[in-house]
C-alpha cells in the first residue's frame, strides 16, 4: 500500500510505500504499466515506485521499485479488458498511481469509454492511458532494465515473480524487444517509460541519454 503525504513547510507532496517487516520506502513518483491480453494470453499490470532520493552509489539515477504486479484482480483473469479497467481503477486508489500507460489500441475504445461514462456515473475519476511516443522504443527501455538490473543496481523487483521471470526469459539479449513481446515486459517497461523519460521534481537537465520527451494518450 502506498500513501500520500504532505510537508508542512515546504509543501513538497510524497508517498511512502508501506511494506510488511521493512522499513517504508518513501517515493517521489509512482507509475502504472499496462500489457494488453494477447494471443490467448491474459493481460498484465505493473506498478513502479521511484525513491525520493538520489542514489548514492549512482547520483544520477533514482532506485526503482516494482511495488505491485497483478495477473489477474478480484479473482477476474486479464483475459477481458473490463477487469483490468476495474483493477487499474482500484489500484490508482490503493497505490496512487498518478499515470497508466499502454499502447494505444483502438479495438479497445468501447470498452474504455462504457467504463469511464459509469465511472462519470459515480462521480469518479476516469481510467486514463497514456502511450510514449514513437521515440520512446521498447528496445531501448530493455536497454535501461539491462542497465539498472547488472551494471547499475537500481530496479528491485521485491516479491513481484512473474515480472522478474518474464524479463529473466529474454536473456541477455534484448535487442528484438517489442511491446508484444510479452504482457508482463511489456507492461513493466511501460511503467517505467515516464520515470526514464520525464525529469522529476527537483531534477536537473537530463542526461544525453534520455530520447525526446513527449506523450500521447486517449
Amino acid at each position: 500500500m502506498i500513501t500520500q503525504h504532505k510537508n508542512s513547510l515546504t509543501g513538497e507532496t510524497f508517498f511512502l510505500w508501506e511494506r510488511p517487516n521493512a522499513e517504508p520506502v518513501r517515493l517521489r513518483r509512482v507509475s502504472g504499466g499496462v500489457g494488453w491480453p494477447s494471443k490467448g494470453r491474459p493481460g498484465f499490470l505493473v506498478v513502479v515506485g521511484e525513491e525520493s532520493a538520489a542514489n548514492p552509489d549512482f547520483p544520477d539515477m533514482r532506485t526503482l521499485h516494482v511495488v505491485r504486479e497483478a495477473p489477474d484482480w478480484l479473482g477476474a483473469n486479464f483475459l477481458g479488458v473490463p477487469s483490468m479497467l476495474q483493477a487499474m481503477t482500484d489500484i490508482r486508489r490503493v497505490d496512487r498511481v498518478a499515470e497508466w500507460w499502454g499502447e494505444d489500441r483502438p479495438e479497445f475504445y468501447p470498452e474504455l469509454r462504457a467504463h469511464n461514462r459509469a465511472q462519470a456515473g459515480r462521480r469518479l475519476p476516469p481510467v486514463r492511458i497514456l502511450a510514449p511516443r514513437d521515440t520512446v522504443t521498447p528496445e531501448w527501455l530493455a536497454m535501461r532494465v539491462h542497465l539498472r538490473t547488472s551494471a547499475q543496481k537500481t530496479l528491485f523487483f521485491h516479491q513481484s515473480d512473474a515480472t522478474r521471470a518474464a524479463l529473466s526469459a529474454l536473456g541477455r539479449d534484448l535487442s528484438d524487444v517489442t511491446w508484444a513481446t510479452t504482457p508482463e515486459v511489456t507492461a513493466l517497461l511501460m511503467a517505467l517509460s515516464p520515470l526514464e523519460t520525464r525529469r522529476g521534481e527537483g531534477d536537473g537537465p537530463r542526461g544525453r541519454w534520455a530520447p525526446a520527451d513527449g506523450v500521447a494518450g486517449y
